[in-house]
């Protein structure tokens, strides 16, 4: 959709407006706002648990899809000519040859750099992306455990989990993550904590329901939740082992905020593992060891940051 700043100033909640005001310079703002307004290009992950890779992309070539291969992310290609609902319609989509998966939903993973024959742990893994992602760069060689609370999304986990042909790799647990952390202390070599949040860097002027919930006291909710879960990926983490911790949301105090209680909460145990832009900057900025990208034509807003326990 075409940006018209007037339009985007009197659609966003008078609140939030304010908020990224006083948290971004002038020309970030703008650029934000901008980021509301564009259309993202989608983004394929091709799965090579199903078929090789370049047959899926030749058969992608034969249904005149134009794609531009993403660096330093395996198997991630951004989509120049066509939208979502083409895109899932089509057969390698929907055997499994390959998925939706937003570049910023990618990167988690790619931060997390899981290694063969690890134990690890997607904490909030619906839909399970990041899930299948993880299954595909270790294959057999590890043990995945990702869980889920809420039912729908469960549903839509174990679904994700079939057709990327993973269910021999990836075991789903429907149960609450501090319940989970109890049955696995000091279990994982690498955790993956994708948190449920405000989701402001997922915000479209195109679709008021992605703006229309945004209040402070939804901010405030989730930020005491993440708390919540966080203790309890500290606990099921082993020794020396990895945590990445991401949203997408634009809120300091589920970003920023939140890196800051984890340090001060377990100055004993843990340690900021600080987080280089390296071959996706300009794309991703970093701020005070952790990674930021601001809303845009290729991602959504998001935030990663590291911990390793010591």
């Amino acid at each position: 959709m075409a940006f018209s700043r007037t339009k985007a100033l009197q659609s966003l909640p008078a609140g939030l407006i304010e908020r990224l005001q006083e948290q971004f310079t002038p020309s970030e703002f703008e650029s934000v706002l901008r980021g509301f307004a564009v259309e993202r290009l989608p983004v394929l992950r091709l799965n090579p648990l199903v078929g090789a890779p370049q047959e899926t992309l030749i058969n992608l070539k034969n249904a005149n899809v134009l794609l531009e291969k993403i660096p330093a992310l395996p198997f991630a290609y951004l989509v120049k000519n066509r939208q979502e609902k083409f895109l899932l319609e089509l057969p390698a989509m929907q055997q499994g040859r390959c998925l939706l998966q937003g570049l910023s939903s990618q990167l988690p993973v790619h931060f997390l750099a899981p290694k063969l024959g690890e134990k690890i742990w997607d904490m909030c893994a619906a839909p399970g992306s990041k899930t299948t992602q993880l299954a595909a760069l270790l294959g057999e060689n590890g043990e995945i455990i990702a869980s889920e609370l809420d039912q729908i999304r469960f549903q839509k986990l174990q679904n994700t989990v079939a057709i990327q042909k993973c269910q021999s790799i990836v075991r789903t647990i429907h149960a609450d993550a501090t319940r989970l952390a109890q049955d696995f202390p000091e279990y994982f070599a690498a955790i993956l904590f994708d948190a449920p949040c405000s989701a402001e860097g997922r915000i479209s002027l195109a679709e008021a329901s992605t703006y229309g919930f945004w209040s402070q006291k939804n901010i405030v909710a989730h930020a005491k939740l993440q708390r919540r879960l966080l203790r309890a990926a500290v606990k099921a983490l082993k020794k020396g082992g990895r945590l990445l911790y991401s949203t997408c949301t634009l809120a300091p105090e589920e970003n920023e905020g939140i890196v800051s209680w984890a340090l001060a909460e377990f100055s004993e145990i843990l340690r900021h593992v600080p987080l280089r832009a390296g071959d996706f900057a300009p794309l991703i900025r970093e701020q005070n060891n952790c990674l930021q990208i601001l809303p845009q034509d290729k991602a959504e807003g998001f935030f990663l940051s590291a911990f390793q326990k010591k």
